[in-house]
């Protein structure tokens, strides 16, 4: 149990940490918006498969029951 909290503590430091360097590193509201326009394809790449990743496995179900109950609109489950 006590190494439990100790990842996490750990965990939650990292992280805070990580904001506290982004604090200091932008310049302004534009800067914050748009990552400073200087993130490479890599991180970009990263970004999407992981929201892709992440939304896909709650929506397979939603997609196949709403072929199952509406049949006619050409879904096919899988």
């Amino acid at each position: 149990m006590a190494i439990d909290i100790g990842v996490v503590l750990i965990y939650a430091i990292v992280i805070m940490g990580f904001g506290w360097l982004g604090l200091h590193r932008i310049r302004g509201s534009e800067d914050y918006l748009v990552a400073g326009r200087n993130l490479g394809p890599g991180f970009y790449v990263g970004t999407m498969s992981a929201t892709v990743l992440g939304v896909h496995p709650p929506l397979v179900p939603c997609g196949w029951v709403m072929s199952m109950v509406f049949p006619d609109f050409g879904c096919v489950p899988p």
